[in-house]
């Protein structure tokens, strides 16, 4: 569904992997022991570029994970 969406355009992601390079591969490298996904890289970084911004998730990991090094991420998931 989520792929019809963006082939319709009715959605977009606003992160251009081949711009963000440097800063998804210094993610990976430093949560490499969660271990952090591409994906979940690219979410951390979409919250760096849009600071106000809160992830909706279910991964636990974005509990661990910080944006611009060292602030934490504001979630919405379910309690545990």
């Amino acid at each position: 569904m989520v792929l019809e969406f963006l082939s319709r355009g009715m959605i977009s992601i606003g992160l251009s992997f081949k711009k963000e390079y440097e800063s998804i591969k210094r993610l990976l490298k430093k949560y490499a022991d969660v271990p952090m996904s591409l994906a979940d890289g690219g979410i951390v970084r979409l919250s760096e570029i849009h600071w106000t911004s809160h992830v909706i998730t279910f991964d636990s990991d974005f509990r661990v994970y910080r944006r611009n090094g060292r602030n934490v991420i504001p979630v919405i998931m379910p309690p545990n």
